[in-house]
């Protein structure tokens, strides 16, 4: 599925296309550049039967960290829990 010219995905791929095959989400972190795009846009079209599917960009700082896993609760951390 993956182009040769995105260099270093090749080990990922068996572990991304199965968990996709199971339904479950990934999430792809890496620096500017390094290919994260173009690698979902590829392993989407290979997967999609067709179908148009969305590919969600979503670019992270640590504002956004906040607003995507929340801020943990500290009570409930010292009783083993996440609030």
């Amino acid at each position: 599925i993956i182009p040769r010219y995105l260099h270093g995905w090749d080990e990922l791929e068996p572990t991304i296309i199965g968990s996709i095959a199971q339904g479950m989400s990934i999430l792809l972190l890496g620096k500017h550049g390094c290919g994260k795009t173009s690698f979902g846009r590829f392993v989407s079209e290979a997967l999609s039967n067709g179908e148009e599917l969305k590919l969600i960009k979503y670019s992270m700082d640590k504002e956004n960290l906040i607003s995507m896993v929340g801020i943990p609760n500290a009570d409930a951390l010292k009783q083993g829990k996440i609030d």
